[in-house]
C-alpha cells in the first residue's frame, strides 16, 4: 500500500512537471507570436521610409522576435516566414537605397567640383596667378567621374603659371642684382672722384 502510495505521488509529480512545462511553452508561444506579429505590422509600414538611415530601425526591430519565434515551441512557421521575408526584403531595399544616395552624393560633388575647377582655372588665365587652381585640382581628382581632360587642362595651367612666376621671379632677382651692382659702382666711381678732387686740390695748395 505505502509502495503504491509513493509510485501514485511521483506520477502526479510527474504529471504536474509536464504540466508546467506545457504551460511554459504555451504563454513563451503566445507572447513570442504576439511580439513578432506586432514588429511585422510596424515594420511592413516603414517600407516606403525615404531613406535608407530610416529603414535601419525596422530591421532592427524584426531580429530580436524572430530569434525569440524560432526558440519558442510550435510558433506558427507561416508567421516566422513571413518575418524573416520581410527582414530580407527591408534589407534590400536598404541597399538599394544606400546605392541610389550614394550615386546622388556623387553627382552632387562632381557637379560642385567641376563648376569650381572651372571657375579657378578661368580666373588664374585671367590673373595668372597659379595659387587659386590648387585646391580645385585636388576636389577635382577627389570627385567621382570628373572630366579628365577639364582636370588635365586645370594641371597644365597650373604648372604653365608656375613656370611663368619662376621666370619673372629670376628676372626681377637679376635686375635687383644689376642695379645693386651698379649703386656699387657709382658709388665707387663718386668715392674716386672725390678722392681725385682732394688729391688736386691738395697739390694746387702745394704749389
Amino acid at each position: 500500500l505505502i509502495e503504491k502510495g509513493e509510485k501514485l505521488k511521483g506520477e502526479l509529480e510527474e504529471e504536474k512537471r509536464e504540466n508546467d512545462r506545457l504551460e511554459r511553452e504555451r504563454i513563451e508561444r503566445e507572447g513570442a507570436t504576439q511580439e513578432l506579429t506586432a514588429a511585422v505590422a510596424a515594420a511592413a509600414l516603414e517600407n516606403h521610409a525615404s531613406t535608407s538611415a530610416a529603414l535601419s530601425a525596422p530591421i532592427k526591430s524584426l531580429g530580436k522576435p524572430i530569434k525569440r519565434a524560432k526558440a519558442a515551441v510550435e510558433v506558427d512557421p507561416s508567421l516566422i516566414e513571413k518575418g524573416e521575408k520581410l527582414k530580407a526584403d527591408l534589407e534590400e531595399e536598404k541597399g538599394k537605397r544606400e546605392t541610389a544616395e550614394r550615386l546622388e552624393r556623387e553627382k552632387i560633388e562632381r557637379e560642385g567640383a567641376t563648376d569650381e575647377l572651372t571657375a579657378a582655372i578661368a580666373a588664374a588665365e585671367s590673373s595668372r596667378d597659379a595659387k587659386a587652381l590648387a585646391n580645385p585640382i585636388k576636389r577635382a581628382k577627389k570627385a567621382v567621374e570628373v572630366d579628365a581632360a577639364l582636370i588635365e587642362k586645370g594641371e597644365k595651367l597650373k604648372g604653365e603659371l608656375e613656370e611663368e612666376k619662376k621666370e619673372k621671379d629670376r628676372k626681377e632677382a637679376e635686375a635687383k642684382k644689376a642695379a645693386a651692382e651698379a649703386a656699387k659702382a657709382e658709388a665707387a666711381a663718386a668715392k674716386a672722384a672725390a678722392a681725385a678732387e682732394k688729391a688736386a686740390a691738395a697739390s694746387a695748395a702745394a704749389d
